[in-house]
């Protein structure tokens, strides 16, 4: 049982995240989240009144994680940015891909809840300048603005990392290589074609988060302080 006093809303969340992984959504119940993050039910709700409430909560903490992961990447060049960037959207790592998974559900309850729609908005957003950034440094294909590239490079995107979440859908690595295809379409990068590191992916995922950081439990003080900055200075 948790320490008096402690805010558990971090693990209630968690509990949560882990019953979307294993049930879905609609089919976990408050005493399914309870049970997960190893409290009683009327500790659940002392902190969150409903379901809805949870659910925001968590989808707006793994919005921040995915843009704060997108800051810290590399800037040197735009083909060292795409190459970490699809690495870390496109990932074979078992628990970030779990992240990845429950944010393509949750996405499904952005159209139901005002809240979560702006949270999104907001979170693409920030995506998207990163993205228009990066282009705005390139000469593009077919007169594209870097506005428009980045608008087809984030739907590229949206789209390949929800068909991977299917079984029928693409494997991590084939939906990576299609991702990167789309951007060589339009910026002539040669990604596919240049040599990365195999650990590439691990290396994006430690990008300033420490060390013995695992992807869904409580990150450090540290990485919650460079998150915490992140945010103010957004």
């Amino acid at each position: 049982m948790a320490k008096a006093g402690k805010d558990l809303r971090r693990e209630i969340a968690l509990g949560l995240q882990k019953c979307i992984v294993e049930k879905g959504w609609a089919a976990t119940k408050l005493n399914d989240i309870a049970a997960k993050a190893e409290l009683v039910p009327s500790h659940v709700r002392y902190y969150f009144p409903n379901k809805e409430e949870m659910l925001t909560y968590r989808f707006a903490e793994l919005c921040d994680e995915f843009a704060f992961r997108v800051y810290l990447l590399d800037r040197s060049s735009p083909i060292v940015w795409f190459q970490q960037f699809g690495y870390l959207a496109f990932n074979e790592n078992p628990r970030w891909k779990e992240v990845l998974l429950v944010l393509m559900e949750m996405n499904v309850a952005v159209f139901h809840s005002e809240r979560m729609s702006r949270i999104k908005v907001e979170a693409d957003q920030r995506i998207l300048r990163e993205f228009e950034d990066q282009l705005s440094k390139l000469t593009l294909a077919a007169n594209l603005t870097p506005s428009a590239a980045a608008q087809l490079a984030f739907a590229t995107m949206m789209g390949l990392m929800t068909n991977e979440v299917f079984e029928s859908g693409p494997s991590v690595a084939e939906a990576r290589s299609l991702f990167f295809a789309s951007l060589e379409s339009i910026t002539g990068l040669q990604l596919t074609s240049t040599a990365v590191p195999e650990d590439l992916g691990e290396r994006v995922l430690r990008l300033g988060l420490g060390d013995h950081r695992t992807v869904h439990s409580t990150p450090p003080e540290a990485s919650l302080a460079s998150l915490n900055d992140y945010r103010v200075r957004q």
